[in-house]
């Protein structure tokens, strides 16, 4: 086998090495798959709930590097994967119970992605004159898209997988669209916020040229990414008190 195929056949094995090659760059922290898939592992072992297991997975992932869509999907594919291979590795398939708390972890952790993205773009309005309007809307754009990436990305999942868990995942997302989701509720709250801002400041924010531009974009994902590691240890040193008891009839 030459080079090419190697690599080619190395990419395909499995969606595990997805995340190293979409959402990280060198320098950034990679994703320690095997660590997740024993933490979700033992959680289904010992029938816990895996809501609060995914949402820390995750937000642990998303909070190692800058936090720009390539890196939020590659996270969300590569949590939905250890999620089906933890299941695997102890009792064969993840229930319809245990899909539902890791589809509720994903959706709270990037409900508090788009409140940390939010917060970015509003600090640096607030005080960095040197950022360009049209980077400034640009990340709010992708900001308003983070839903629709979240159920994109698990969508493309359920096509790829088959039987139970496929039925499982479309139910999921159908129910997701038309209730809604957290994080689709908090991008709302958000762009809103982003919006009257981005109005009254006006001409503060000033038009760079393009390499300023891209310079502004990657100063907002890093500062992003930095104050959702503030989010999530809130999230963890909260979740004990107001967390309910979650409702384990239906497996």
């Amino acid at each position: 086998m030459d080079s090419n195929e190697t690599g080619k056949s190395n990419n395909s094995a499995s969606g595990r090495d997805d995340i190293r090659n979409e959402s990280t760059s060198p320098g950034e922290a990679s994703f320690d798959h095997q660590q997740a898939r024993e933490r979700i592992a033992s959680a289904v072992a010992e029938d816990r709930d895996l809501t609060e297991v995914v949402r820390d997975l995750t937000l642990d992932a998303l909070s190692g590097g800058r936090l720009d869509r390539d890196r939020i999907k590659g996270v969300i594919k590569a949590i939905i994967e250890d999620v089906k291979q933890a299941g695997e590795l102890g009792q064969g398939d993840i229930s319809a119970r245990q899909w539902r708390e890791a589809f509720a972890g994903l959706d709270v952790a990037l409900k508090s992605t788009a409140q940390a993205c939010g917060l970015a773009i509003n600090e640096a309005l607030g005080r960095m004159e040197g950022f360009a309007r049209t980077e400034l809307k640009k990340s709010q754009a992708e900001l308003e898209t983070l839903e629709d990436l979240f159920l994109e990305t698990v969508g493309n999942f359920a096509t790829r997988t088959k039987g139970v868990t496929r039925d499982i995942l479309n139910d999921l997302l159908v129910h997701a669209r038309r209730q809604g989701t957290q994080v689709g509720e908090q991008v709302r709250t958000s762009v809103a916020a982003l919006s009257d801002t981005l109005e009254r400041q006006g001409d503060r924010v000033v038009h760079a040229g393009l390499q300023a531009a891209r310079h502004a974009g990657a100063d907002l994902a890093q500062v992003a990414s930095g104050l959702l590691a503030g989010i999530a240890e809130k999230l963890r040193g909260s979740s004990q008190s107001d967390t309910p008891p979650p409702d384990r009839h239906d497996r």
